[in-house]
């Protein structure tokens, strides 16, 4: 994902401050303006949900790349933390959260 993509630490603050939840089972999107052009996305997996880094990174890895291809479609100008609350690693029905979740992005206004 590109840099002008990411959200910054000093920002993470605010967004958990002034940001709505909108809870999805598997995933807690947390979105709040940040009054610039382009959006820009984290994705946050705790050790609790998954112990081993290379696990958790695969996860973010999967869901960035599906963001990348329709960021196009969700709205502009917001901060979006997404916060993956159970594991989905190597899971039959990885691909249908993520696309559930994608779904969801896309239609917050």
């Amino acid at each position: 994902m590109l840099k002008k993509y990411s959200i910054g630490k000093k920002d993470f603050a605010y967004i958990y401050k002034k940001g709505k939840r909108i809870n999805l089972g598997n995933f807690t999107i947390i979105f709040a303006s940040n009054h610039k052009i382009d959006s820009q996305f984290s994705i946050i997996v705790s050790t609790k949900v998954e112990r081993l880094a290379t696990r958790r990174n695969w996860m973010k890895r999967q869901i960035k790349a599906r963001l990348i291809n329709c960021i196009d479609k969700i709205q502009k100008g917001n901060y979006y933390l997404i916060l993956v609350r159970n594991s989905f690693y190597q899971s039959a029905e990885s691909e249908k959260l993520i696309e559930g979740l994608l779904y969801k992005l896309q239609n917050i206004r």
